[in-house]
């Protein structure tokens, strides 16, 4: 299994973590946070099962992004890695998640 594909995170200190179709959605948010003044970076999971051997870096913030209500990815990656996370954001309302949406609610969840 490949590795996550890891964005910026050398300088970051907040990381959002997500998989699959998130991934563009991720990296445009991650520019957008950054013009922002958070200092962001990407975990992004191409491949869930098994999971890669990996360790999330230390003293950082990880938020996941996930396209559904129940936070299925953050409870995998809890689980099998002793990830802890900051914050999450869901979208489950039938539309696309997007670099917009997901600004919009970390800017007024993680600020």
């Amino acid at each position: 299994m490949l590795p996550p594909q890891e964005i910026s995170l050398a300088e970051a200190d907040t990381v959002l973590v997500g998989w699959g179709s998130s991934r563009e959605a991720l990296i445009e948010a991650h520019d957008l946070l950054k013009a922002d003044g958070v200092k962001a970076g990407v975990i992004h999971f191409s491949e869930l099962w098994p999971l890669p051997d990996y360790s999330f870096p230390t003293n950082k913030k990880f938020w996941t992004i996930e396209s559904n209500a129940t936070g299925q990815l953050a409870r995998l990656l809890r689980s099998e890695y002793n990830a802890v996370f900051e914050g999450s954001i869901h979208r489950y309302d039938g539309f696309p998640l997007t670099a917009d949406y997901i600004r919009t609610h970390f800017n007024a969840k993680g600020k």
